[in-house]
């Protein structure tokens, strides 16, 4: 007989998602294939996109994939520490597990050890940068297009999300230079 339990009862992960990707999605699967339930702590910094198109984004490629949505929660943290103390205040007996990419591995190893919690590393598939780079270029709409799977509601969030977030951007050194000699 298959024991079908999942190891932990609350997988976490703290993210930014200003500009959210098939592989956030990649990373909540392997989220609920070590938990019961994912937790996707979002950053509630200043600085970054509104939080309630993130996380709207984020649910449109997870409903795309299929994820049972019942078994995901989004919020809006202030910070990693916060994310987990909140993970773990709904976990009984602290049966969490902190998931995130690959390169945040330092910070993933520091706060299982701390919080005294599991630990899993998503090998990263893309990132809010390649999206910037593809979105920022009107000629790559297919290639944004094939990036979001097909699904024309993403791609005009994610456009939505990143015109807010160049619309915030400071001028770069080189930009203010252009701008003075014209």
């Amino acid at each position: 007989m298959k024991n079908n339990r999942t190891p932990y009862k609350v997988a976490t992960t703290f993210i930014r998602g200003n500009i959210g990707h098939f592989g956030h999605v990649d990373l909540v699967e392997k989220m609920l294939e070590r938990a019961e339930i994912a937790h996707v702590h979002l950053s509630g910094a200043s600085r970054n996109n509104t939080y309630e198109v993130r996380e709207l984004l984020l649910k449109v490629l997870c409903r795309h994939r299929n994820i049972p949505m019942e078994r995901v929660k989004f919020f809006k943290t202030p910070n990693v520490n916060e994310a987990m103390k909140h993970s773990i205040a709904e976990a009984p007996f602290g049966e969490v597990i902190f998931c995130v990419g690959e390169d945040r591995a330092e910070m993933a190893y520091h706060l299982a050890d701390f919080y005294d919690t599991g630990c899993f590393l998503n090998r990263r598939m893309t990132s809010s940068t390649s999206m910037r780079f593809f979105l920022d270029d009107p000629e790559l709409f297919k290639e944004v297009l094939y990036l979001y799977e097909d699904n024309r509601y993403a791609v005009a969030i994610a456009s939505m999300l990143r015109a807010e977030e160049r619309k915030n951007e400071k001028p770069t050194k080189a930009t203010k230079q252009v701008a003075s000699v014209a």
